[in-house]
This record gives structure tokens, C-alpha cells and sequence, in this order.
């Protein structure tokens, strides 16, 4: 669902210089961040490639590799 930029939030938007934007809920105190959608969409494409890497068995030498890792 999309919905149209408020005039204060274009403005806002402009003074984060195209970073994200964090918005607070005064209701709730929940914090949202608002972020360009082709941002959004390399951000969800990198955590799917993460996500199946992370299982990958070729990569768990790096597991043994780790400093913190207690032996």
C-alpha cells in the first residue's frame, strides 16, 4: 500500500540529506524508518542472499576461523 508524502514529510525527508528518516509514533513510541524503495529492495535482496548463505556448509570453515569462538 502506498499513500502520498505530507508536506512535512518531503521537508523532513530533504533535511536527512536522502539518508533514512526514523518517525516515532507519539501514540505508540513505536519508530519506524523510512528509507527510498530501491534502498528498501537491495536491503531485502542482500538479506535473502545472507539468508541462504548462512547455511551454506561450504562456509562454516569461517565459523572455526572466528576469534571469539571458544573452543
Amino acid at each position: 500500500m502506498a499513500t502520498d508524502l505530507t508536506p512535512e514529510l518531503r521537508a523532513a525527508l530533504a533535511a536527512a540529506g536522502g539518508g533514512p528518516l526514523e518517525l516515532v509514533d507519539p501514540v505508540t513510541n513505536e519508530h519506524f524508518v523510512v528509507v527510498r524503495k530501491d534502498y528498501f529492495e537491495q536491503l531485502v535482496n542482500f538479506a535473502k542472499v545472507m539468508n541462504d548463505a548462512w547455511d551454506d556448509p561450504e562456509l562454516d570453515v569461517y565459523n572455526e576461523l572466528d576469534p571469539r569462538r571458544i573452543s
